[in-house]
């Protein structure tokens, strides 16, 4: 199973810019067939990505903002900073389908993040299949929001709370990313392509769905043992103090429950 495909690329894919000159008021039209907004936030899929998979990953986005589900964001200052940013979740088919559409595609003014229909997997733990919807929406919320409301503690770049705890997890400070990993480090990430914002999201990730739950089902940890050591919620505490103190203790409001993709009764706001 394929964990992740990098689309914090997908910012530079469908990212910023100015809108396409159109006649069509929608420079989505001719891609996107199923479109909602959760808290302002567009959710883009297009016609052959299923609608259920369409509705759970909004409503897991819906969760992550409001993840006590009582009708508000739970910090407001993650989402005005994905408004601000002009955050998007865009929704394909596969890889061939993102290829066709970069091809085809003027540039967009989003910075979106894209997920794949096949990688979309409800309730998958109890299968044994992770539900890449948590990873994928994570990012869009961290990268895009988290990162941008508190630069100082979630931003990407060294120096930050985040990438300090990061550079500890690595066992030192790599730009990029080293032929080999200390025997120490539990945060071993090897795709040369991540530079070291891409890096952070990823440790961000890891670390959250962690402490979330996400992580913690059989086989997992043999799954992606060669990235990340821990799958449980005290593993995490004990073995990186550091991250765990930002995720519990910071300044920021995180989701402290997993998303089911159950968002008020599958309602999605709009």
């Amino acid at each position: 199973m394929r964990l992740k495909f990098r689309f914090l690329l997908c910012l530079a894919m469908l990212g910023c810019g100015n809108p396409p000159q159109s006649t069509s008021t929608d420079p989505f039209e001719r891609f996107f067939s199923h479109r909602t907004t959760v808290f302002g936030i567009p959710v883009f899929a297009t016609a052959s990505v299923q609608e259920i998979n369409f509705r759970h990953a909004a409503a897991v986005l819906a969760e992550y903002l409001d993840n006590d589900e009582n009708g508000q964001v739970d910090d407001p200052a993650i989402l005005q900073a994905l408004i601000r940013n002009k955050g998007a979740l865009c929704i394909l088919k596969d890889e061939d389908e993102l290829d066709f559409v970069l091809e085809n595609a003027n540039s967009f003014p989003f910075e979106a993040q894209a997920l794949f229909d096949h990688e979309i997997h409800p309730g998958g733990a109890a299968r044994g299949e992770f539900d890449a919807t948590l990873e994928e929406v994570l990012h869009l919320y961290s990268n895009v929001g988290l990162a941008k409301a508190y630069p100082e503690e979630f931003g990407e770049s060294p120096g930050t709370s985040l990438s300090r705890a990061m550079d500890l997890a690595r066992g030192g400070y790599f730009d990029r990313i080293p032929t080999t990993y200390p025997a120490s480090a539990w945060y071993s990430y090897s795709d040369r392509s991540c530079d070291y914002e891409c890096q952070a999201t990823e440790y961000f990730y890891w670390a959250m769905t962690t402490l979330l739950g996400a992580q913690d089902f059989p086989g997992r940890a043999e799954e992606i043992r060669h990235e990340w050591r821990f799958t449980k919620p005290e593993q995490l505490r004990q073995g990186d103090p550091a991250i765990y103190q930002l995720l519990t203790k910071g300044p920021a409001t995180l989701p402290k429950r997993l998303p089911d993709g159950l968002y008020g009764r599958d309602l999605v706001p709009k």
